[in-house]
């Protein structure tokens, strides 16, 4: 039955409504029947990551935390994948699990080289920006000769 709606709805409509599409919608509205309640600064792809969470508290926590933090769908998921809403729940030092574990509030983009074990320092983030610039604008200048 779903083959053969995907396949009149795609005819209809055109790409996007194959069966794993309308199984994913069903669950959507099945998670989300209120549509007022929904974050429009939320991606498709983050619902379908929400969708993963069996807890309807734990959804709605996520789902409100990661628009309010600005949370690509893959820090939303790394979120998840620790569990970051039942460690906050269990922790009697909630501003700890924040401090640690939480995407940095005022909205500031974290780059990690994939090559260290740790993370760098303010200073050696701002000299390896500073060098990545200036690459950047030396390949700009020889693209405009």
């Amino acid at each position: 039955m779903l083959a053969s709606l995907a396949k009149a709805l795609t005819a209809k409509f055109g790409k996007g409504f194959d069966a794993s599409n309308l199984r994913y919608m069903r669950q959507f509205y099945q998670a989300f029947p209120i549509c007022d309640a929904l974050r429009h600064e939320l991606s498709w792809t983050h619902y379908r990551r929400l969708l993963r969470v069996d807890n309807d508290h734990a959804r709605q926590w996520y789902m409100n935390e990661s628009a309010h933090q600005n949370w690509s769908s893959r820090a939303l998921e790394r979120q998840i994948n620790t569990l970051y809403y039942e460690r906050l729940l269990a922790s009697r030092d909630r501003s700890t699990v924040r401090e640690r574990f939480s995407v940095l509030e005022g909205h500031e983009q974290l780059f990690a080289s994939k090559y260290k074990r740790v993370l760098p320092s303010e200073e050696e983030l701002r000299v390896e920006l500073d060098r990545e610039r200036v690459l950047l604008e030396d390949r700009l200048v020889k693209k405009r000769r």
